[in-house]
């Protein structure tokens, strides 16, 4: 069955009790709070492990049964099977190997949760039921659960310890899976609570409460952080950008290859196969050369205001790609993430009329760290000559 799935949310998340009397996010983080006084202090917060971000817009999938894995792995781009406690990431591709849908996974006390992006939930959820037959299971939409976001390493991880926490394995490369650059430097480990939505507020505070031990703590440049704290979203953008991580929201569009986001460290096992989209993403791996290439953007910090997401990145007259993300940061300033043309060259260029560097993060050259050194079928070159076009593409010649 083809995947189509609506790259817009399907509906606008209610807004957070979180975010009562504050200034919200933009684009699909619109239902949850920006910040929460001081957006500097909330990133020193995140580095250390202390700061909590309101992900509550986000959605998660409840899926019982005894065939739920076995399910879940037929129909994704990951073995969930031997998960046991834990924690992996998935996509749900469509027929030409494009992303449809992402999902963090944990299975805990026979019961399977994905947690998907802001307004992703109903249709994810819609899909595996479709595509169940016979399968024992049951599906729904918890909306009971509210996603909580933050960073391992530090106090909150120890306060939570025994809830259900999904850990992200970015930037790793996991089992099965492969890497189209090398891993950024700074990247922070993330995580998901999945608090009691019903009483969101009284769970956090409890859990701000429990953490708080052990302070103040320094962040490496030696800011001093006092107490466990929130975190407001743009804190978390400018965290997972700076991280390189590709987010469903904000770098997936209709056309969006796995490859293209480097996606296969975490989401991608190479080594399963018969799931949709699975021929396409074995030849890119084989064949290099994904059309985009995700890329890493510092930008003028001189600006009043930054450029939308959806800004054209030029070179000159050209353009060469679009601002997927931005944030302001801490430390390094003004920061975003863009798809751009595989041609593009790091460097120069102009972003919305504000001066911006490129610099790599999926390698220009297409080739994963498990490609082939040479295309399949390159020693019969010279033997093709009565082949067909089609069997000259069979063997990845043509």
């Amino acid at each position: 069955m083809q995947i189509e799935p609506e790259y817009a949310p399907a509906s606008a998340p209610a807004p957070s009790a979180l975010a009562k009397g504050r200034v919200c996010g933009q684009g699909p983080d619109q239902a949850v709070a920006a910040y929460y006084g001081d957006p500097v202090a909330e990133q020193w917060a995140l580095q250390v492990g202390a700061g909590l971000t309101d992900l509550s817009h986000f959605g998660v999938v409840r899926v019982s049964g005894p065939d739920r894995l076995t399910l879940l792995t037929t129909l994704s781009t990951q073995i969930v099977t031997d998960i046991g406690e834990q924690s992996r990431e998935l996509l749900l591709l469509d027929a030409n190997g494009h992303v449809a849908f992402s999902a963090a996974i944990i299975d805990r006390h026979d019961v399977a949760y994905l947690i998907t992006d802001a307004g992703r939930a109903e249709q994810m959820a819609d899909y595996i039921l479709r595509m169940r037959f016979m399968s024992r299971l049951e599906v729904e939409v918890a909306t009971d659960l509210a996603p909580m976001g933050f960073t391992l390493g530090g106090p909150l991880q120890r306060a939570l310890a025994g809830e259900l926490v999904w850990e992200d394995p970015w930037p790793g490369v996991c089992e099965g899976g492969a890497s189209y650059g090398p891993a950024p430097e700074d990247a922070l480990q993330f995580a998901i609570w999945l608090a009691p939505r019903a009483s969101l507020e009284e769970a956090v505070a409890a859990v701000l409460k429990n953490a708080n031990d052990g302070f103040p703590l320094e962040t490496e440049l030696g800011y001093e952080v006092g107490e466990p704290t929130l975190a407001g979203i743009a804190a978390w953008e400018a965290m997972r950008i700076l991280a390189h991580r590709p987010r469903f929201g904000r770098e997936v569009d209709a056309r969006c290859l796995p490859h293209e986001l480097d996606w296969l460290r975490t989401a991608v096992h190479l080594h399963k196969g018969c799931y949709c989209g699975q021929e396409s993403v074995a030849r890119i791996v084989n064949l290099g050369r994904p059309p985009r290439r995700l890329a890493f953007v510092s930008l003028d910090g001189s600006a009043d205001e930054l450029p939308q997401v959806g800004t054209e990145i030029k070179v000159g007259d050209k353009k060469v790609g679009t601002l997927t993300s931005v944030a302001r940061h801490c430390e390094d300033g003004p920061i975003g993430l863009a798809l751009v043309k595989r041609s593009a060259k790091s460097g120069q260029v102009d972003v919305g009329g504000v001066a911006g560097l490129l610099s790599d993060i999926v390698d220009p050259a297409g080739k994963a760290d498990v490609s082939p050194t040479e295309r399949p079928g390159a020693g019969l070159r010279g033997s093709t000559a009565g082949l067909t076009g089609g069997q000259k593409a069979g063997l990845g010649l043509a």
